[in-house]
Protein backbone atom coordinates (compact mmCIF):
# COMPACT_ATOMS: atom_id res chain seq x y z
CA UNK A 1 0.00 0.00 0.00
CA UNK A 2 1.24 3.50 -0.84
CA UNK A 3 0.17 6.76 0.79
CA UNK A 4 -0.14 9.85 -1.41
CA UNK A 5 0.40 13.21 0.27
CA UNK A 6 -0.53 16.42 -1.53
CA UNK A 7 1.97 19.16 -0.79
CA UNK A 8 2.71 22.64 -2.00
CA UNK A 9 6.03 23.63 -3.51
CA UNK A 10 7.57 25.12 -0.39
CA UNK A 11 11.32 24.44 -0.71
CA UNK A 12 11.34 22.99 2.81
CA UNK A 13 9.08 20.18 1.57
CA UNK A 14 11.67 19.08 -0.98
CA UNK A 15 14.69 18.48 1.26
CA UNK A 16 16.70 15.24 1.31
CA UNK A 17 15.65 14.22 4.83
CA UNK A 18 11.98 14.40 3.92
CA UNK A 19 12.56 12.64 0.59
CA UNK A 20 14.35 9.79 2.40
CA UNK A 21 11.51 9.53 4.93
CA UNK A 22 8.93 9.38 2.14
CA UNK A 23 10.82 6.67 0.30
CA UNK A 24 11.38 4.59 3.44
CA UNK A 25 7.69 4.77 4.39
CA UNK A 26 6.27 4.33 0.88
CA UNK A 27 4.82 7.83 0.78
CA UNK A 28 4.42 9.48 -2.60
CA UNK A 29 4.39 13.30 -2.53
CA UNK A 30 2.11 14.91 -5.11
CA UNK A 31 3.05 18.52 -5.73
CA UNK A 32 0.48 21.22 -6.38
CA UNK A 33 1.34 23.53 -9.28
CA UNK A 34 3.39 26.60 -8.40
CA UNK A 35 1.32 29.65 -7.40
CA UNK A 36 -1.88 27.65 -6.96
CA UNK A 37 -2.44 27.59 -3.21
CA UNK A 38 -6.18 27.79 -3.95
CA UNK A 39 -5.98 24.10 -4.95
CA UNK A 40 -4.95 23.19 -1.40
CA UNK A 41 -8.27 23.06 0.45
CA UNK A 42 -6.75 23.68 3.87
CA UNK A 43 -5.38 27.09 2.80
CA UNK A 44 -8.72 28.87 3.18
CA UNK A 45 -8.98 27.57 6.76
CA UNK A 46 -5.43 28.65 7.58
CA UNK A 47 -6.09 32.11 6.16
CA UNK A 48 -9.15 32.61 8.36
CA UNK A 49 -7.39 31.20 11.42
CA UNK A 50 -4.45 33.54 10.88
CA UNK A 51 -6.75 36.52 10.45
CA UNK A 52 -8.63 35.81 13.69
CA UNK A 53 -5.77 34.62 15.87
CA UNK A 54 -2.34 35.81 14.77
CA UNK A 55 -2.67 39.10 12.93
CA UNK A 56 -2.26 42.15 15.16
CA UNK A 57 -1.58 40.04 18.23
CA UNK A 58 1.19 40.46 20.76
CA UNK A 59 0.99 37.16 22.59
CA UNK A 60 3.72 36.96 25.23
CA UNK A 61 4.32 33.22 24.73
CA UNK A 62 3.36 30.11 22.78
CA UNK A 63 0.86 28.94 25.41
CA UNK A 64 -1.17 32.13 25.05
CA UNK A 65 -1.06 31.87 21.25
CA UNK A 66 -2.15 28.21 21.44
CA UNK A 67 -5.12 29.15 23.66
CA UNK A 68 -6.13 31.83 21.18
CA UNK A 69 -5.99 29.34 18.28
CA UNK A 70 -7.95 26.66 20.18
CA UNK A 71 -10.60 29.23 21.15
CA UNK A 72 -10.97 30.14 17.48
CA UNK A 73 -11.18 26.46 16.46
CA UNK A 74 -13.90 25.75 19.04
CA UNK A 75 -15.87 28.79 17.82
CA UNK A 76 -15.39 27.78 14.19
CA UNK A 77 -16.42 24.18 14.81
CA UNK A 78 -19.61 25.22 16.66
CA UNK A 79 -20.44 27.56 13.81
CA UNK A 80 -19.72 24.93 11.13
CA UNK A 81 -22.00 22.35 12.71
CA UNK A 82 -21.73 19.15 14.69
CA UNK A 83 -18.97 16.97 13.19
CA UNK A 84 -18.63 18.70 9.86
CA UNK A 85 -15.06 19.69 8.91
CA UNK A 86 -13.73 20.00 12.45
CA UNK A 87 -10.23 21.44 12.22
CA UNK A 88 -9.39 20.93 15.89
CA UNK A 89 -9.17 17.18 15.27
CA UNK A 90 -6.32 17.89 12.88
CA UNK A 91 -4.39 20.15 15.29
CA UNK A 92 -5.10 18.57 18.68
CA UNK A 93 -4.63 14.86 17.97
Amino acid sequence: MRLYVIMDNLPLHKNKVLATYFKKNRIKPVWTPTYSSWLNLIECHFTAMKKFTVNVSDDPDHATRRKRIYRYLRWRNRRAGANRYQLSKVFIH
